[in-house]
């Protein structure tokens, strides 16, 4: 049966390979795992070995099986908020300022006092599940500054004719001055090439061992 999120809680367990395993979902921290992933400059292992640390209270037994299995728990509530077949309009990077804002402007949040800073997992402190942030996100109004500017990128500048001029340009404008900047890649595809190259190599290993000892 699918979760109800509007009456169950956010979840913070993951279970892989029968394993149960306390995980650290705020929003904070994720968004740094993202970060993480999509640096190209970052061997895979430290990659594996820094989301590991900052998503899990103990490290996994497979740290990269751990960091997949991870990673696939975020995606399917990070899908929701984006349209992977439309071009992003919108990076919590570059327009991290304007999120913080429209935080503070419709929710009363600022998030720098929402992130997990605890030391144990039984700890009472004040965090964001990543979940509820995208929820929080996904539901800002238009009247935010961060709403209007992801409806200037995803607009469609309409073909120039004598009457319309001034509005062409002003969008033409407007694209040009809010323009994504940032690289939307997070490195997905990378990762993804990455842990299969580490499975076969692991299970390859697997066999040689099983080989010597028959």
């Amino acid at each position: 049966m699918q979760r109800a999120p509007l009456y169950n809680q956010f979840p913070t367990r993951l279970t892989i390979d029968g394993v149960d395993y306390e995980i650290r979902p705020s929003w904070d921290r994720v968004l740094e795992a993202y970060d993480t992933r999509a640096d190209a400059g970052l061997p895979y292992s430290a990659i594996v070995k820094h989301v590991c640390g900052l998503l899990f209270w103990e490290q996994p037994k497979d740290a990269t099986r751990a960091a997949v299995e991870v990673f696939r728990f975020l995606e399917g509530e990070r899908d929701q908020s984006e349209t992977s077949n439309e071009a992003p309009c919108f990076s919590f990077q570059q327009d991290a300022k304007y999120i913080y804002g429209a935080f503070w402007q419709v929710y009363g949040i600022r998030l720098s006092e929402w992130r997990d800073t605890r030391t144990k997992p039984n700890e009472q402190a004040r965090w964001m599940h990543w979940h509820e942030f995208l929820y929080l996100f996904a539901s800002l109004p238009e009247d935010t500054r961060i709403s209007w500017i992801m409806g200037i990128r995803s607009a469609d500048i309409p073909a120039r004719n004598e009457h319309n001029g001034d509005t062409v340009d002003r969008m033409i404008r407007q694209k040009a001055a809010f323009r994504l900047e940032v690289s939307e890649d997070d490195g997905a595809e990378r990762f993804a090439k990455g842990a299969m190259a580490l499975f076969d190599k692991l299970e390859a290993q697997a066999r040689n061992d099983r080989n010597k000892r028959s």
